[in-house]
């Protein structure tokens, strides 16, 4: 039922974009141009996209939620992957639109979660409280705050 309602909504919106931007594109490419587009926002949910031991009726019901945890982690893994030159079968246009989401997906991180919120924080914070403490000890996280 959720997909029934979450999904058309971007298709229907992608498709009048489309047809607004470009009122004279042929049908045909105007779908496939939609299909495209609303395969790159979304994840793919489908019981062939889950890892095995994630397809049984149990499992499925148990690890729902941790799609979406395991499509963000694949998601950013291969858009850093892909901005730092790490994939040698990309074109450049890959590149610089792999940097630009990355890049999108940082400054959102950060305007959200702060500097603490970001991935490694933690481990820095830690490595400043080992810095900075020579008698007392010294919690970074909070000299950050402060």
């Amino acid at each position: 039922m959720r997909d029934l309602l979450n999904f058309p909504l971007p298709v229907f919106s992608a498709y009048r974009l489309l047809k607004q931007r470009s009122p004279n594109m042929a049908q045909e490419k105007l779908i496939q141009k939609t299909t495209d587009l609303v395969e790159q926002v979304h994840f793919n949910y489908k019981a062939s996209n889950r890892a095995p031991f994630m397809r049984n009726q149990s499992m499925k019901v148990i690890t729902h939620f941790w799609l979406y945890s395991q499509n963000m982690a694949y998601f950013l893994g291969r858009n850093a992957s892909l901005a730092l030159n790490m994939s040698k079968f990309q074109s450049a246009v890959e590149k610089h639109e792999a940097r630009r989401t990355f890049a999108a997906f940082a400054a959102v991180g950060f305007v959200m979660f702060g500097v603490t919120g970001m991935p490694g924080a933690g481990l820095l914070i830690d490595i400043l409280s080992a810095a900075l403490s020579d008698d007392e000890p010294v919690d970074a996280k909070i000299e950050l705050r402060n």
